[in-house]
């Protein structure tokens, strides 16, 4: 990348002083990713579906004795990933809130494309599609209410992923189109615009807990969401498409009991003879998983494909191969083989979350880096390597002291395998100044 960054912090300055913008720009709703996770049957179980944190004496997977990872020295390093999730649902990070002017989220954007500057980020993924919306100019979905409180309603013909990207252009820094590809609402009770695709082809769609999804198994709902990533392809220069680990969804209880989500009707239809209902779901998103590949590439090589699984494949107990932790996986609750896509070269970057501390009992930190390590570092084409970091855990309890973020990026920094690092999420990270002093001292400029 060319380095521009003085003479961009100062033209930057100059238009938030003229626009008046003083503030953070984001506020802080809470530390949770997209949505509160319960897999525990007993619900027992923290957001993310894992048992909950063990007290310090507790025996467990996490009391393991790990070596305190030596300092790190920018000046030896390669350029790493040093990246941000700036989240639109639930106005998490963007917009701060539902309603606010084109002008408000203008100040917005370019307070936090310069405090990511300040503080040695260099990319950015911005969450253009949280739900069955856009938060960008769209002829296929609505306008996301998450920007002006009506779905269907933009604010003043102001268009956030055009000027997301060209803010983040002109300061050096790469902006990549994060989606959630089958979720339609987020909240209980949501309704459509009568023009909403769901409306109009309700064959595509699952209602599940009170929510909707396109049905990952029916072939037409999945090439509707490849057409809309083709609609953010033609359209904008990106540089990347990325998704997270939203594909089926996290299991819902009932009276202490499983919910099962209700795809019979596409398994009878679309699956093979003898093929389990796991193995189906599975293969239906690894096949959407290389069909939006394959789109991407043929649409531009350059372009940058990854997802951010959550953090555990397979528990060992489970699965050959799979990790030493006791908790909620990818593999069997959500039928997302991330293994595979990394070990096949289905994507270009991963960034497994590792939200949990070196000392959590179901899922420890440092054993699931050794053991993301380990799986891409196997692999002779290998994705980048990127860990998620759970930047808005910090403070949550005596678990996540002010040693800790600093001890996983160093810890991690030692293994060959590692790329870089994305930081969840944009409020926390960019709008809490002893986080932002904290990473802005392990992100030394050469």
């Amino acid at each position: 990348m060319n380095r521009k960054t003085p003479f961009i912090i100062a033209a930057l300055l100059a238009i938030l002083v003229v626009s008046g913008c003083t503030g953070s720009g984001v506020v802080d709703n809470g530390g949770t990713r997209d949505d509160s996770i319960t897999l525990d049957v007993d619900d027992n179980s923290d957001e993310y579906g894992i048992p909950p944190d063990s007290d310090p004496g507790d025996p467990g997977i996490g009391d393991a004795e790990y070596d305190s990872p030596e300092l790190y020295d920018p000046t030896k390093a390669p350029r790493e990933m040093r990246g941000v999730w700036v989240t639109s649902v639930i106005n998490l990070d963007f917009p701060s809130s539902q309603g606010i002017s084109a002008d408000a989220m203008r100040r917005e954007i370019r307070d936090t494309v310069l405090r990511s500057v300040d503080i040695g980020l260099n990319t950015i993924f911005f969450q253009v599609r949280p739900t069955g919306d856009a938060l960008y100019e769209s002829d296929v979905f609505p306008w996301s209410h998450w920007l002006s409180g009506e779905q269907g309603t933009g604010i003043d013909g102001f268009d956030p992923l055009q000027y997301w990207i060209d803010l983040s252009h002109a300061s050096d820094i790469e902006l990549h189109a994060w989606i959630n590809p089958f979720r339609i609402t987020k909240n209980k009770g949501e309704t459509f615009v009568k023009t909403h695709p769901a409306v109009k082809n309700p064959s595509w769609v699952i209602e599940y807990d009170g929510r909707f999804y396109y049905d990952p198994g029916n072939p037409q709902a999945r090439a509707h969401t490849l057409r809309v990533v083709k609609e953010i392809l033609d359209n904008y220069k990106v540089d990347g498409i990325h998704m997270d680990d939203y594909f089926y969804p996290y299991p819902a209880s009932e009276n202490k009991k499983i919910v099962p989500f209700p795809d019979e009707a596409s398994f009878k239809k679309y699956a093979k003879k003898g093929q389990s209902l796991a193995d189906w779901r599975r293969e239906n998103v690894n096949n959407f998983v290389i069909e939006l590949r394959n789109l991407v590439k043929k649409t531009n090589p350059k372009l940058e494909y990854g997802i951010s699984p959550f953090g555990v494949w397979c528990n060992e107990k489970d699965c050959e191969g799979g990790s030493k932790t006791n908790a909620l996986n990818s593999y069997g609750d959500i039928y997302a083989d991330t293994r595979l896509w990394a070990r096949e070269g289905y994507v270009d970057y991963i960034i497994p979350q590792l939200y949990w501390h070196m000392g959590h009992k179901a899922a420890p930190f440092a054993p699931l880096l050794d053991w993301w390590s380990n799986e891409v570092d196997a692999v002779e084409s290998r994705p980048a390597l990127y860990i998620g970091i759970g930047a808005h855990q910090y403070g949550k309890n005596a678990a996540w002291k002010a040693d800790e973020i600093p001890n996983q990026i160093n810890l991690s920094r030692q293994k060959p395998a590692v790329d870089g690092f994305v930081y969840f999420n944009a409020s926390r990270v960019l709008a809490d100044e002893e986080i932002g002093g904290m990473l802005r001292s392990l992100h030394p400029k050469k």
